[in-house]
């Protein structure tokens, strides 16, 4: 063992002595032993990027170099285990890691000790940083202080077998030139700005905090990148320069998740209105602020597109309206939604929040496969929302069975299921074959008025089953229930529950 190893082991383990190299977890097949590997090592590799990343990292390889002697021969002369690169490990365990990496491709984790002082990097950081630039590199994550030109470290070099690129700001930078990084598929950008070159093999696609790409600039990026299967955008409000943008369609057969955050509503819309995606297309996130007077409704209509079933499997929707704190969440499943902060003009709100969820469901339930399903849920902060909201179901989704409805200042607005209306003699109920009915208020709530409207479409569906379904099963969350409630539920042969049984 070097002496730069065993300063490194008598550091993390200076009492412990190698296992017995014949119990039989020694003796595993050597492709079975690598695989367990790098599952036990990749959250410490894989993930989010940090400073302590490579000292996790390597704290867990020389832990599992004492499960047995043949393992620790067979990690010391594997290069992929010692490929993770940062300058804030010592040099004599930099140098051991250049040694055992030989020619595998390096992963870069070089975040600075000096820069959030100085502005810039060391002396000792710049000549780690060009000698890794000799190597052939897989991943690199870089955090570039506001004095520091990347030009001269990253866009001068060709990195062919590059794969995974994080550019962090500390201020704006900007590349002067163009990546050349012909099979780069994961681009991070945060506080950057770089020259797009033709990245066709991108698979994921994240900028966050930026001046730019403009939507003229993201939609010549798609339209680049068919591979693409993530796409996240945050804090960009770059304004086009006014030139028209052809509505030329943009196929993304293998995009799968969709996420923007406080993003221009010029960019959203654009974005949504041109892109095709695959069939198993699930949108997570669309997340910006509200801007009052623009023409957002075309937003609506393609994020409730995109937003659809899509496949014959999924015809049945599970969708969701709610409206809490300003904040507008529209979704046709928990995967896939179109949620809006800044929601905050108390005047209009229920006129907007009414308006956006008929444009976004009618535009899901009319596609081939948005056939009308049997539950929906709707979740407010103020009861007046309530009854808009069963308006809505009513209108989009007459056929509703199951309705969960959940207003932590009350649910008087549930009085709209009451009563029938009358039409040509005939009484007419909202929401006619409602048959299960699951509710949720604050903990003082009165459930009486609830339990007599349940009955009473109960007793009404027995005189007019054709039209009007009796209420089977009614569930109930924190708030007062009587006994003498109970046993009205219970003689009307409707089924109850509590939230908390």
């Amino acid at each position: 063992m070097d002496p730069a190893d065993r300063a490194v082991r008598s550091t993390h383990f200076p009492n412990q002595e190698a296992p017995n190299s014949l119990l039989p977890i020694s003796r595993l097949h050597q492709e079975l032993f690598h695989h367990i590997l790098q599952l036990v090592l990749s959250q410490n590799r894989d993930e989010y990027p940090s400073p302590s990343t490579p000292f996790r990292y390597y704290a867990d390889l020389f832990v599992l170099r004492w499960v047995s002697h043949g393992w620790e021969h067979e990690i010391a002369n594997t290069p992929r285990f010692w490929t993770l690169m940062s300058p804030r490990l010592s040099e004599p365990f930099q140098d051991l890691m250049w040694e055992r990496s030989g020619a595998a491709a390096l992963d870069i984790q070089f975040s600075s000790r000096e820069s959030p002082i100085s502005g810039v990097w060391s002396e000792a950081e710049k000549a780690f940083l060009a000698r890794t630039m000799t190597r052939e590199i897989r991943k690199l994550h870089i955090t570039v202080p506001p004095g520091e030109n990347l030009d001269w470290y990253v866009v001068e070099y060709h990195h062919p077998r590059m794969k995974v690129l994080w550019l962090h700001g500390q201020e704006q930078i900007v590349c002067t030139g163009p990546l050349r990084i012909p099979q780069l598929e994961e681009l991070h950008l945060k506080y950057c700005e770089i020259i797009w070159d033709n990245l066709q093999n991108l698979r994921v696609l994240s900028v966050d905090v930026s001046n730019g790409p403009n939507l003229a600039q993201l939609v010549q990026i798609l339209q680049s990148s068919p591979q693409l299967e993530h796409l996240s955008l945050t804090n960009i409000y770059a304004a086009s320069d006014g030139a028209a943008i052809p509505l030329t369609p943009i196929y993304l057969p293998q995009l799968s998740h969709i996420a923007f955050r406080f993003i221009s509503l010029e960019i959203a819309s654009g974005i949504l209105e041109r892109i095709f995606t695959s069939a198993a297309c699930r949108v997570v996130g669309l997340v910006w602020r509200f801007e009052q007077g623009s023409a957002w409704s075309g937003l609506f209509h393609h994020a409730g597109r995109i937003c659809a079933p899509q496949r014959p499997e999924e015809q049945t929707f599970d969708p969701k309206l709610q409206l809490r704190g300003g904040e507008l969440y529209l979704e046709t499943d928990p995967d896939r939604g179109l949620y809006i902060f800044n929601f905050n003009d108390e005047q209009t709100t229920v006129r907007r929040v009414a308006e956006a969820a008929r444009i976004f469901f009618e535009t899901s339930k009319r596609l081939p496969f948005g056939t009308q399903g049997s539950r929906f849920r709707l979740e407010f902060q103020y009861p007046s929302h309530v009854s808009e909201g069963i308006k809505i179901v009513q209108e989009l989704f007459p056929d509703t069975a199951e309705l969960g409805v959940a207003c932590y200042e009350g649910l008087e607005g549930l009085e709209v299921l009451a009563e029938p209306t009358i039409e040509g003699g005939k009484p007419v109920w909202v929401l006619p074959k409602l048959a299960v009915l699951k509710l949720r208020t604050k903990e003082a709530f009165d459930y009486g008025g609830i339990i007599a409207m349940t009955i009473k479409r109960t007793q009404a569906a027995t005189s007019s089953p054709s039209a009007l379904s009796p209420i089977a099963l009614l569930r109930l969350g924190p708030g007062h229930l009587h006994s003498e409630l109970i046993g009205r539920l219970e003689e009307a042969g409707i089924a109850y529950e509590r939230e908390d049984d």
